[in-house]
């Protein structure tokens, strides 16, 4: 089956970028490197309710980011459904704000809450 037009199209600009792929850096460089270029293909931001920053505890202590997103006004008498986003990103790259208007898509035309979760440890 051939790519879509589209995903060509990115393939090609990311050959052409010629930046060393991830596994060739250190984690902090390719986290650095997928968030100066993740806004390049960045969908626009849909407006929500309300969008909420947590940070939710671990057993050892420490926090991971989350990040909580309500399309519509929360109702006791009639919940959403809910949606958890884990990131990808070989638990590298990738973050609440990378995802941030991904994880607004779906809860947009989900009609659902999301709550968005990173996976690496808050600092």
């Amino acid at each position: 089956m051939p790519l879509n037009p589209t995903i060509e199209q990115v393939l090609d600009m990311i050959a052409r970028a010629k930046r060393p792929q991830y596994h060739q850096m250190s984690a902090q460089a390719a986290r650095a490197s997928y968030e100066k270029s993740a806004p390049i293909l960045e969908i626009p931001s849909a407006p929500m309710y309300s969008v909420e920053d947590l940070r939710v505890p671990t057993r050892d202590g420490a926090t991971i980011r989350a990040r909580l997103y309500f399309p519509v006004e929360p109702n006791w008498a009639e919940p959403l459904p809910a949606f958890v986003y884990y990131h990808g990103g070989g638990f590298t790259v990738g973050s609440v704000d990378t995802h941030d208007a991904l994880c607004r898509m779906f809860a947009r035309d989900g009609q659902c809450a999301v709550l968005s979760v990173d996976y690496r440890l808050a600092p």
